[in-house]
C-alpha cells in the first residue's frame, strides 16, 4: 500500500466514500441536465448569464461571472456586472451555498434580470436524507463538514484547502473554503420569494440532496 492510499484511508471513513460518490456524482450531473433543458426549452428573450460557473461548457454562449477566477468580484457585497433589466435568463448552479449574504445576491439577480426574466438556480439541501443520515450517526451534515479550510466533524479529515488564486480571507469565501450558508427547500422558496421571484418548479436528485429551483421575476 502506498502512502497517497493509505493518507486516503485515514482521511475518509472506507465504509462512506462509496456513498458520498455516488450521490455527488449523480446529483450533481442530474441537476446539471435539468439546468441545460429548462434553459433550451424556454427559450428567453435577451442575454444569458451564468453566475459563478466560470468558462462552463453547458453555457458556450453566456455571459461567465465568476468569483473564484475574479478576485474582484464580491458576490456577497458588490453589485453584479450586468445592467438593470438586461438579461432574460440567469443560471446558477451550486453558488449560493457559498455566500454569507445570500438575501443581497438574490436581489442583484433580481435586479439584472428583465420583466419575467427567468433563473435558474441550484444548491444543496440541508435537509437531504444524506445529510439527515450523517446528523443520525452524530455527525455533522455532508453540506457543512468543510469549515474555515479544514473538514470537521464529519466523515473526512484534512485540510479543505482554498480555490486557486483567491486568498482565504477573501469575502466572496469569508475565509471559509465550502459552504457557509446551506439551507433547507423551505428556506430557498421563501428567499426567492422575498426577493422578487415567483418559484415555477423544483427539481430533487440523490435522496433531494442536490435541488434545483425554476423561477420567474
Amino acid at each position: 500500500m502506498n502512502a497517497a492510499t493509505l493518507q486516503d484511508q485515514t482521511q475518509t471513513s472506507w465504509w462512506i466514500r462509496p456513498l458520498v460518490e455516488t450521490v455527488r456524482n449523480y446529483g450533481i450531473k442530474a441537476c446539471e441536465a435539468k439546468a441545460k433543458e429548462i434553459a433550451f426549452g424556454i427559450a428567453p428573450i435577451g442575454i444569458t448569464a451564468n453566475i459563478g460557473g466560470g468558462r462552463n461548457k453547458r453555457w458556450p454562449d453566456a455571459c461567465c461571472v465568476d468569483a473564484m477566477h475574479d478576485p474582484d468580484l464580491d458576490f456577497n457585497t458588490k453589485p453584479l456586472p450586468f445592467s438593470t433589466g438586461s438579461l432574460g435568463l440567469v443560471v446558477c448552479e451550486q453558488v449560493i451555498e457559498h455566500l454569507h449574504n445570500t438575501t443581497w445576491f438574490l436581489s442583484e439577480i433580481n435586479r439584472v434580470l428583465m420583466p419575467e426574466g427567468q433563473l435558474i438556480l441550484s444548491t444543496e439541501n440541508l435537509a437531504s436524507l444524506p445529510n439527515l443520515f450523517a446528523l443520525l450517526l452524530q455527525r455533522a451534515p455532508f453540506s457543512t463538514q468543510a469549515v474555515c479550510g479544514r473538514f470537521v466533524g464529519g466523515f473526512k479529515d484534512g485540510p479543505a484547502g482554498y480555490p486557486d488564486g483567491v486568498e482565504a480571507h477573501h469575502p466572496t469565501y469569508a475565509g471559509v473554503h465550502g459552504h457557509v450558508r446551506v439551507m433547507t427547500v423551505g428556506q430557498i422558496k421563501d428567499l426567492l420569494r422575498s426577493a422578487g421571484f415567483h418559484l415555477l418548479a423544483k427539481h430533487g436528485y440523490g435522496g433531494n440532496h442536490y435541488v434545483l429551483f425554476h423561477a420567474i421575476k
